[in-house]
């Protein structure tokens, strides 16, 4: 009964043959329609020939003798008026029992097919652009149809990365990187009423799309045999309906895509089918404008294995290319990072298309550097309302999409600011001796490695630390990488961030290890420092005549994986630290005033600089990502 429901309810030829206007705002269709049998769309563009070519027309439509031949009515035809993949499928119906099928695309030959089947799909890939498909029936008479004609516009909406097939105008990083930055819980549940909850959530959604959201996130759950909008899966609920939420004429006519998490702990194929049906038949889920949905690795996983299924089962060929399924892991998840990395495997195999990780996972960017390498997509959650800035301009390169606490318009404002001054990430290079790096302006450099007091390469395919490719640095060698003089704007400070693997972090009182510098009587410092009781990463800035750090113990921290460190100074107020996106037990500095001293000696990785040439404490361990901006008062 429930396939027999899926299929009436997608494939059947009962849409309205007139959609009503959309608005021009909306980038992508949201219907699909029976075709206009009465007349032939004109051709737009070729279709390549297939070269199983159907044989000679023995039986077909009759040759044109001068009298017009008698043809039955033509099938009525449903598909995607615009098409984000290169094989469209087309539904037909027919008032008669047909015995013969003929169809083709655009002015290609007649294909025979199936006429006990509802649809065919395009067997090779459309160009981008508009293509009409024709089907001709014959009943048991052999009396043949005209055709009936359907006209699909194949777009793309092609980008680099994984929002390519999303028509929004994404985030962009100045150096081009798309960020999708998500609204957080953009909904209202504690209402005294699902009529209240629904006016507050409308209203929150509306906010956030204001505010330069690029995806809204919804929680959802099953109860009372309907979906509504709410955070906790249990109890009786006064929640706002999802039909209701979804129903809004406004919410239908934006691009940005809804981003769903599903709390629902005891899902049923049957519920899961409600859901997809339910966004369908509202108009989501079409070309350009995906439905993410989203699940906890526990019993809430299974909300997705049934979509899959669902999705899988071909009853939803008009928009199953529009439904991205992600996998959410918490930091305590998986007890080690193979044990992460072999959940990845897990919904990777699972045809998920992305997994998100809470911001305090251990060896973060490891596991992220896993699932791109497995060509999923990859999201963070949750960036903090209190110096949200930092991770909103420190991770603008390095993934794919970032929930936010934090205020939406300043997140975006700080991904999309022109403040770059270093970016590099070596992870993608392989055995490569090339370094590529961005540097002012983002113009492209190309450091090659080789000489004996630059760092090598060293490459991780398997297991905890920094995977991928990364510069490996030796403090007996004396290696460093430098980079350029980049200074600050007067009056204002640094914000770094940084991919790191230590090899030593035992160092005697008073030793110092330079791991991101620029200090030489100005500038900045990312350090380890040895003091008596421990050893230390620091970050200091030269304000006011001498340098000013904060420092936080790294007593117990894990060599074999990897450190994301960020650091920042804005020009007035603390110099600030985060190691693995925490500032536990960092000791910050008293509130500056002033902006970094600036100098003349080049940004190094690996080592102190002193002047143009000279270099000390020298650091041993590995370096994927840095980068380097010029940071205000936020």
């Amino acid at each position: 009964m429930l396939r027999a429901t899926i299929v009436c309810v997608l494939l059947a030829a009962c849409a309205d043959s007139s959609p009503a206007p959309k608005s021009d705002e909306q980038a992508q269709d949201t219907d699909w329609t029976s075709s206009d049998t009465g007349e032939q769309a004109e051709d737009t563009s070729e279709y390549a020939e297939d070269s199983a070519s159907p044989p000679e027309d023995s039986g077909g439509p009759p040759e044109d003798t001068g009298e017009p031949p008698v043809l039955l009515p033509a099938p009525s035809i449903n598909g995607e008026h615009s098409a984000g993949h290169t094989q469209p499928t087309w539904a037909w119906t027919w008032p008669y029992e047909a015995t013969e099928l003929q169809w083709r695309i655009d002015d290609g030959d007649w294909w025979e097919g199936d006429p006990t089947e509802n649809r065919v799909t395009s067997p090779t890939p459309l160009t981008e652009g508009s293509h009409t498909v024709s089907i001709r029936a014959a009943d048991a008479d052999g009396l043949w149809s005209s055709p009936g004609t359907f006209v699909t516009e194949v777009n793309l909406h092609s980008r680099p990365g994984y929002w390519s097939g999303v028509a929004h105008d994404l985030t962009s990083s100045p150096l081009g990187h798309a960020l999708g930055i998500v609204a957080h819980n953009c909904y209202e549940d504690s209402a005294s009423s699902p009529g209240v909850n629904l006016i507050e959530t409308l209203n929150l959604l509306t906010e956030a799309r204001a505010d330069g959201a690029d995806l809204l996130e919804l929680d959802v759950r099953y109860a009372g045999g309907d979906w509504v909008v709410e955070h906790d899966d249990w109890g009786g609920t006064d929640a706002a309906r999802l039909s209701d939420v979804l129903a809004d004429g406004a919410l239908k006519t934006w691009t940005q895509p809804l981003f769903i998490e599903i709390k629902e702990r005891d899902p049923t194929l049957e519920e899961s089918a409600s859901l997809l049906n339910l966004l369908i038949s509202e108009g989501y889920a079409v070309n350009g404008r995906p439905v993410f949905f989203r699940a906890f690795q526990d019993e809430r996983v299974d909300n997705l294995v049934f979509l899959r299924e669902l999705l899988d089962t071909g009853d939803y060929a008009f928009n199953s290319h529009y439904f991205r399924l992600h996998l959410l892991l918490d930091d305590d998840t998986a007890g080690s990072t193979s044990g992460f990395q072999t959940l990845i495997d897990e919904a990777d195999s699972s045809g998920f298309d992305g997994v998100e990780f809470s911001w305090t996972t251990p060896d973060l960017f490891n596991l992220i550097e896993y699932a791109e390498a497995l060509d999923l997509g990859t999201a963070m959650w949750t960036v903090p309302e209190l110096m949200g800035e930092a991770w909103c301009a420190s991770m603008r390169e390095d993934i794919d999409a970032l929930v936010v606490d934090y205020d939406i318009d300043e997140c975006r404002l700080v991904a999309e600011e022109d403040t770059h001054l270093i970016y590099m990430n070596t992870a993608a290079i392989g055995s490569s001796m090339d370094v590529e790096w961005s540097g002012s302006g983002g113009e492209p450099m190309l450091t090659e490695l080789g000489a004996l007091d630059l760092p090598t390469t060293a490459r991780r395919s398997s297991g905890a630390g920094l995977l991928g490719t990364a510069l490996l640095f030796e403090a007996d060698l004396e290696t460093s990488l430098p980079l350029y003089d980049a200074d600050n704007d007067l009056g204002e400070g640094f914000l770094l961030a940084a991919t790191i693997e230590f090899d030593d972090l035992d160092l005697s009182s008073g030793e110092t290890v330079a791991v991101f510098s620029k200090a030489d009587s100005g500038a900045f410092a990312l350090e380890l420092h040895g003091e008596f009781w421990s050893t230390k990463l620091r970050f200091g800035v030269h304000v006011g005549d001498e340098y000013h750090y904060s420092d936080v113990s790294v007593s117990g921290l894990d060599t074999a994986q990897s450190h994301f460190i960020m650091a920042s100074y804005d020009g007035a107020g603390r110099v600030r630290l985060w190691l693995n996106n925490s500032d536990s037990g960092v000791d910050e500095t008293a509130v500056l005033s002033g902006g970094v001293t600036q100098n003349d000696v080049p940004v190094r990785l690996g080592a102190d600089p002193e002047g143009s040439t000279d270099t000390r404490y020298h650091f041993s361990g590995r370096i994927q990502m840095a980068m380097l901006q010029k940071w205000r008062d936020h």
